[in-house]
């Protein structure tokens, strides 16, 4: 049976209400262009909008592709493929590719030892330190964190985000001088503002949205894996492995950051194991 979706709800309430922000300046965008817009004013934003959109999605496409370009596919008969196609089958999500990544790409987009990749056609890339330091239930235990990220939806999620506030951001800060492009229709402190908002918008989406988003992305898959496989114990291990990595500890910067934030995971994760045994022993009691 699939499990049940987090309880943390990343996908509702946090979610809707972290897309209002952006929602809401486009709405602002929106009756500007309504009220002191004209067919100049339409084609000039048509223009720029058009060619902001097609070099995200470019750059998007140009990143997974980059993955695929250096990353080895698995062979099927590899005992990893049932082992990952069953956990994908009781999560209730699609089955993935499997690759071995290049290593110096990991490193540079900042991967420890898997990472899930794709919107509609979902892959997990790992190192081939994963792959030979890493036990069979420790290796289980990491793919279903990975599966956990498709299963809610994290990569789109983050895209669909990132894009919003980018998006509202650029076009705030365009649009406060619109109104004032013919005649003075608003007083500069409302100009200043409007265009201010629109500054805070873009560098708050790349600062302090899309950092708040991985990590609750993070804390969210920990929690389904935990619950998927009964246990936090191999997740915990296998990170512990993985923030040894060679790739890893020759940069003492990087190596540093990654302790730091798989320390906090790794203490959330045996948090939810605690609570996880003290729920099943009740549920054992009770029954």
């Amino acid at each position: 049976m699939p499990e049940k979706e987090s309880s943390l709800g990343l996908k509702n309430g946090t979610l809707y209400g972290i897309l209002t922000v952006p929602l809401a300046a486009l709405c602002v965008c929106g009756y500007i262009l309504w009220h002191w817009g004209n067919a100049e004013v339409y084609g000039v934003v048509l223009l720029l909008d058009a060619s902001i959109a097609f070099g995200a999605l470019l750059r998007l496409r140009n990143d997974s592709k980059s993955w695929y370009r250096r990353s080895t596919p698995i062979p099927r008969e590899n005992p990893l493929y049932p082992r990952t196609d069953d956990l994908a089958t009781k999560m209730g999500v699609r089955h993935h590719d499997l690759y071995v990544a290049d290593a110096t790409l990991m490193v540079k987009r900042k991967a420890v030892g898997a990472v899930n990749t794709g919107i509609r056609r979902h892959s997990i890339m790992f190192s081939e330190y994963f792959l030979r330091a890493l036990s069979q239930e420790e290796q289980d235990a990491v793919i279903a964190h990975e599966l956990a990220h498709t299963k809610q939806s994290h990569a789109l999620t983050s895209a669909v985000t990132s894009l919003g506030y980018y998006f509202a951001g650029w076009n705030l800060f365009f649009f406060s001088a619109i109104p004032n492009l013919q005649t003075s229709n608003l007083p500069e402190s409302w100009v200043s503002s409007i265009a201010g908002a629109g500054i805070f918008l873009f560098f708050g989406g790349i600062i302090i949205v899309r950092p708040f988003l991985a990590m609750k992305s993070q804390t969210e898959a920990d929690e389904i894996a935990v619950n998927v496989l009964s246990s936090g114990d191999s997740l915990i291990s296998g990170m512990k492995k993985l923030v040894e990595s060679p790739e890893i500890k020759a940069d003492q910067k990087k190596y540093r950051m990654a302790y730091l934030s798989l320390y906090a995971r790794m203490v959330r994760i045996q948090n939810l194991s605690r609570s996880l045994a003290a729920r099943n022993l009740a549920q054992k009691n009770t029954a």
